[in-house]
């Protein structure tokens, strides 16, 4: 339902996108276009699925859950460290959250591969519960304050546009 219009979305910014959701205790990456730099590559999936901690789209669903699924999900993951910017403790981790919460994105700021940001933003399903999540990736050296926060508005932008369309479909 979303793939063209992360396609799109993609192409507009030239960067990057993908949308992943959460299934049990991993992150799975459904949909994904590299972007122009696709020399910078994501981690492998088999990593990202258990680092929802260090990702944008990970973040952006571990925000939204019950604590009880939280401390279930990095219970089974743990919160391991990738660069020197991932954030390996519960409370680091739970305050971030809180943050994410707080401003409606996530970032991953160099957290699972140095060199690398990504932005994300939660898509709602009608009830209002998270049921996926959206990021764009870049070059850290390309994330200026500037062209994080416009990169953060379009990137909520499309993921409101999204749960608009999904509640749509679901009626």
């Amino acid at each position: 339902l979303l793939r063209e219009d992360l396609r799109r979305l993609g192409q507009r910014l030239g960067l990057g996108v993908q949308l992943a959701v959460l299934s049990e205790t991993s992150l799975l990456t459904k949909v994904s276009f590299p972007g122009p730099l696709s020399a910078m590559q994501e981690r492998s999936e088999v990593e990202k699925m258990t680092a929802l901690h260090a990702t944008a789209t990970g973040k952006e669903i571990l925000a939204w859950i019950p604590d009880t699924e939280l401390v279930r999900i990095i219970s089974a993951n743990g919160l391991k460290s990738y660069t020197p910017n991932t954030i390996t403790s519960l409370s680091g981790i739970v305050e971030e959250l809180r943050s994410v919460r707080r401003f409606k994105y996530a970032i991953d700021n160099e957290e699972l591969r140095e060199g690398v940001v990504c932005i994300g933003a939660a898509i709602r399903e009608g009830g209002g519960a998270v049921v996926a999540s959206i990021s764009v990736t870049l070059a850290a050296e390309e994330a200026t304050e500037e062209r994080r926060a416009d990169l953060t508005r379009q990137m909520i932008d499309a993921a409101n546009t999204f749960s608009n369309k999904l509640r749509n479909a679901q009626r």
